[in-house]
C-alpha cells in the first residue's frame, strides 16, 4: 500500500519530465486556449493587494514575484489557489487518471516550466504522513526516477496535523540540467489521499516562488461531505 502511495507521488515528476517540451511549444499555448480533458476545476480570479518596498524594482525581474493575481481552482473533493498567469495542462498528454487537475507556465524563460498538480488516490486511514514522506525520500534518492530526478536532497519535513505534512527537497531535473526546489503537501486520510506537488525551478523558487508555493498550499482544502 505503501509503496504505491509512493509511486502516486512521484507522479508529479511527469510535469517535471515534460518541462522541456512546454518550452517548444511556448508560442503555441500562447495563442491556444487552455484545455483539460479531465473533469475542469472551476476557476475564479483574485487579487492579492501590492506592497510597495524598496526593492521592488528588483523585483520586477523575477517572475513569480509578479504573479501578484491568483486563480482558483474548484474539483470535486478540494480547491486551491495557482498563479493567474499559469495556464490548465492538457492532462490527456500524461495519461494518468491519478492527476486530477495540474497548471504550468506556458512561458518558461528555461527549459522547465514551474508548475502544481493535484493527485488523489485511495486513502489509508493507517497510514501516517510522515511515513509516505520518508518513503518517497528513499525513493527520490535512490535514482530510481533516472534523468527526471538527480541529486535529490531533502530540505525539510514538517507536519501540519496528524493527517497531513509537507515534504520540500531539491534536486537536478537531468535533461536540462536545471535546479528544481519540490513541494510536496500531503493529506492522508479515508476516502482519499491528496498530493499538492509544486515545483519552481531554483531561481524562481529564490525570487518570490517561495512565498508563492506558500499561498498555494495554504489555500488548499480538501472539502468535506
Amino acid at each position: 500500500m505503501k509503496k504505491s502511495i509512493v509511486l502516486i507521488l512521484s507522479l508529479c515528476l511527469l510535469l517535471t519530465a515534460c518541462g522541456s517540451k512546454e518550452k517548444d511549444k511556448e508560442k503555441t499555448a500562447e495563442e491556444s486556449k487552455t484545455t483539460v480533458t479531465q473533469e475542469a476545476p472551476k476557476e475564479t480570479t483574485k487579487e492579492t493587494p501590492k506592497e510597495t518596498s524598496k526593492d521592488d524594482a528588483s523585483k520586477d525581474a523575477a517572475k513569480p514575484s509578479d504573479d501578484l493575481k491568483t486563480k482558483k481552482a474548484e474539483a470535486e473533493g478540494f480547491s486551491f489557489e495557482y498563479p493567474e498567469s499559469w495556464q490548465a495542462y492538457d492532462l490527456s498528454e500524461l495519461n494518468q487518471p491519478m492527476i486530477k487537475a495540474a497548471y504550468a507556465d506556458p512561458a518558461p524563460k528555461v527549459a522547465f516550466a514551474d508548475n502544481v498538480n493535484v493527485t488523489s488516490a485511495p486513502g489509508n486511514s493507517g497510514v501516517t504522513a510522515k511515513a509516505i514522506a520518508d518513503l518517497t525520500v528513499t525513493q527520490y534518492e535512490s535514482g530510481a526516477l533516472g534523468d527526471a530526478m538527480k541529486d535529490f536532497k531533502k530540505i525539510s519535513y514538517d507536519d501540519k496535523d496528524k493527517n497531513s505534512g509537507v515534504l520540500i527537497g531539491e534536486y537536478t531535473q537531468g535533461q536540462s540540467g536545471i535546479k528544481v526546489v519540490l513541494t510536496q503537501y500531503i493529506i492522508t486520510g479515508s476516502p482519499n489521499m491528496y498530493t499538492l506537488s509544486i515545483s519552481y525551478t531554483k531561481e524562481s523558487y529564490d525570487n518570490g516562488g517561495k512565498e508563492m508555493a506558500q499561498k498555494m498550499l495554504d489555500s488548499f482544502t480538501v472539502n468535506k461531505k
